[in-house]
């Protein structure tokens, strides 16, 4: 179930192992009333007619030469494609935009006015777009091969382990006769919860419960912990620790008297929880203020995401016994020997926010030990509240209608198969590719991918800002930059599969058990990293999920299969589309290699300068445009954040660039595809309105103010806006004039 409360799992799951919250001139004449009704027709209408063409045509052909007919191109003037594939690319493009608006005033509504008209957001969902309708086909494949009898059926196969796990926590009518039992259990093992009466202070330790709740249960109580590679040794995995342990989104929520409401609601469903777990209600209410109370202090203390863009100014590589002068109140050796035994106090662990640990040391002196408590169990019951009876839930969906606006209630399975994505993405990402990836689109993106990189080299030698040195570094950084693309080969083999999940117990009638379960096995594989040398192969997202990465460590760019699909890929696609589609979020990644993050790891993934002092100036200086442009977007009265939103709109710039400059490279190689029927549109249009509707998203308010809050990217429609502004190959392909508001007088440029 999405939720504003950290801890709850969300519809799409973050990578495994990343770092916790850190893509001819037409006139907008006048029309009659009853020709803009007509619009939402047109594209069925064009479709239907074509199609009527297209079987004439086809079997004209077919009675003509006597044979099969797989890729017809015919029409009256020989530039048209009249294919059922080409109908259907063009219909899909026709179906989402909104051919009412003027493309050179508003380039997001022009691309996407049709989708946000059909498309509202289902009530239990805080934003829907063409991303959502993707991962909604892919929730729907996981269920059915969830659903289907198990073929390897032995006690050790993943493919077992899943389906258990699903059918576990499908078993509604066990869950709500056991209500809140198992979590109260779970606390007993913990040493109880002040707030339920059955915890004495005389017996309770914080840093004994402190360390279970990192250890066992993955829950992330005062700061992130969390093993990867050390930024300045890439050959090594690390400790990693940052700020963390709120319950909201953000900070801000705590601090800004805007968000008083939701601060409101979130009170009261601690409260509501408590009680639910049997607490009298003053008892409950009391609790819960105190738990605000304390987060709201640890709020205090955490720096905001737009003043923490320097990595190198965060890492700080300590040993584990240096920690105890930074944070005296923890006991750091307990705490990480209680994980791995045969570490010494001479281990590293980098910090991100050592000032809050400091702080942090001195808050925890200062607290009450009661206080401490309710916050650690409160951590605790975050975690599990969807996993409990329908009151939980109910409790929780509440709180969702004031901080996401949201009314609806997920559907069980949703909820089930988010559990087991959880604790096995793996090994429903191998169902998945098995089921329904083809090898050929791996291969086909994977040509993409290379025209781009080629793009991107050739046009840096356009750059006027950068010396040569720094240009052949940045080429260097380019040629050893890994492409993984669809899924990662060993989730093929069950052996090696089945290995990976060998130590997860699952129980087809255990589903609390198996969420704790799963918790812990999470902990054991994150330490085992430790153990064994840096394997660059490993991928940190399944294969299923509709997203795409940068990894700065590896110096890799990462496209699952679940990405590898209508509307972003098609190999029945026009490379236009693809190029606009797919090839946007490429280059999107490949960008990211080049930002005020990623621009700070060398070709090897670590953290080391390769720039001249004088290039790393001007980069510095051109990435100010960018957030001047960004801050002077407002949406919905508010202002986009430009500084903490720096990266990815740099990225969103560079990668339009580079995804056109990939395009026109492949089409000097290939030969000129037919255009696409009933659009009227070069194939550069196409491009930039495949682009655009891969952003094709609406949100709720409540949504909207959580991501300029918190997100480091800028709202879909200034994603599509602010990128295509400031090229002027996007104005000559559309005819806009100079100073019309997609083509402003002055642009920025990065990449």
């Amino acid at each position: 179930m999405a939720s504003s409360v950290n801890n709850v799992k969300h519809v799409a799951p973050r990578a495994e192992d990343s770092r916790p919250a850190k893509e001819v001139e037409v006139l907008n004449h006048p029309e009659p009333a009853m020709a803009r009704a007509r619009r939402p027709r047109e594209a069925a209408v064009l479709v239907c007619l074509f199609l009527s063409l297209t079987v004439c045509v086809i079997f004209g052909v077919m009675l003509a030469t006597r044979g099969g007919v797989k890729d017809v191109r015919i029409a009256p003037d020989g530039r048209v494609c009249l294919t059922a594939d080409c109908i259907t690319s063009a219909a899909l493009l026709l179906d989402s935009m909104d051919a009412t608006v003027d493309p050179c005033q508003d380039f997001f509504q022009f691309s996407c006015g049709g989708w946000l008209r059909d498309n509202p957001i289902p009530p239990e969902q805080k934003q829907w777009g063409v991303d959502s309708k993707m991962w909604e086909t892919n929730e729907k494949i996981l269920r059915r091969l969830l659903e289907t009898p198990t073929i390897r059926n032995s006690t050790e196969s993943y493919e077992r382990k899943a389906k258990d796990f699903f059918q576990s926590c499908m078993q509604k009518e066990a869950r709500e006769q056991a209500s809140g039992r198992p979590l109260l259990e779970l606390m007993d093992q913990l040493g109880g919860w002040a707030a339920l009466g059955n915890w004495s202070e005389a017996t309770w330790n914080f840093n004994d419960t402190f360390t279970k709740l990192h250890l066992d249960l993955k829950v992330d109580a005062l700061f992130f912990l969390w093993v990867n590679f050390d930024d300045k040794d890439s050959t090594k995995y690390v400790f990693r620790i940052d700020q963390g342990g709120l319950g909201l989104p953000d900070r801000s929520y705590y601090i800004s008297k805007e968000s008083l409401k939701v601060v409101d609601a979130y009170q009261k469903l601690i409260a509501r929880v408590v009680e639910l777990l049997g607490a009298d209600p003053d008892s409950a209410r009391d609790s819960a203020q105190d738990v605000i109370n304390f987060e709201t202090k640890l709020a205090e203390l955490t720096v905001p995401e737009s003043e923490r863009k320097d990595v190198i100014a965060l890492y700080n590589n300590v040993r584990i016994r240096e920690l105890r002068t930074i944070a005296p109140m923890i006991d750091w050796e307990s705490f990480f020997f209680a994980m791995m035994p045969d570490l010494t106090s001479s281990a590293r662990v980098v910090l991100y926010a050592t000032d809050y640990l400091r702080q942090i040391s001195t808050l925890v002196a200062d607290t009450p030990a009661r206080t401490l408590n309710n916050y650690l169990m409160w951590r605790v019951a975050a975690s599990f509240v969807t996993d409990l009876s329908q009151p939980f839930r109910k409790a929780l969906e509440e709180f969702n209608k004031v901080a996401e606006g949201t009314a609806g209630v997920t559907e069980e399975w949703r909820l089930c198969l988010q559990a087991v994505d959880e604790h096995m993405g793996m090994a429903l990402g191998a169902m998945f590719v098995k089921d329904s990836f083809s090898k050929e689109s791996k291969e086909k993106v994977r040509e993409i991918a290379y025209d781009i990189k080629q793009a991107f080299v050739l046009n840096l030698a356009k750059i006027d800002w950068m010396d040569d040195k720094t240009k052949a570094s940045a080429v260097e950084k380019s040629d050893h930059m890994v492409e993984k693309i669809g899924y990662p080969d060993y989730i093929l083999n069950n052996t090696l599969l089945d290995e990976k999940f060998t130590e997860l117990r699952v129980g087809r009638d255990s589903f609390f058990q198996n969420r704790v379960s799963g918790m812990r096995h999470q902990v054991r594989q994150m330490l085992d990293k430790l153990e064994r040398p840096v394997d660059r192969t490993l991928w940190t997202m399944p294969p299923h999920l509709v997203n795409a990465y940068y990894w700065p460590n590896t110096n890799e760019m990462v496209f699952p299969a679940g990405i590898l699909q209508r509307s972003f890929y098609d190999s029945k696609f026009p490379m236009s589309m693809n190029f606009g589609g797919i090839g946007g979020v490429i280059a999107h990644e490949l960008t990211h290699g080049y930002d005020d993050w990623g621009g700070n790891y060398d070709k090897e993934g670590n953290l080391k300068s390769w720039w001249s002092n004088s290039s790393w100036a001007n980069f510095t200086h051109a990435s100010q445009c960018v957030i001047d442009l960004y801050s002077s977007y407002v949406i919905e009265g508010k202002q986009i954040n430009g500084r903490l939103t720096l990266g990815e709109n740099i990225a969103d710039i560079g990668g339009l660039k580079q995804a056109y400059y990939g395009y026109k490279l492949w089409k000097k190689i290939h030969q000129e595809e037919p255009l696409l029927p009933g659009l009227n549109r070069t194939h550069e249009e196409v491009f930039f309105m495949s682009f655009a509707q891969s952003w094709c998203i609406t949100q709720r308010p409540e949504a909207l103010d959580v991501m300029l809050l918190v997100d480091p990217h800028a709202p879909p429609k200034y994603r599509v806006i602010g990128s295509v502004t400031q090229m002027a190959e996007f104005s000559e392909a559309f005819h806009c004039p100079v100073g019309s508001p997609m083509n402003p007088v002055h642009k920025c440029s990065v990449w």
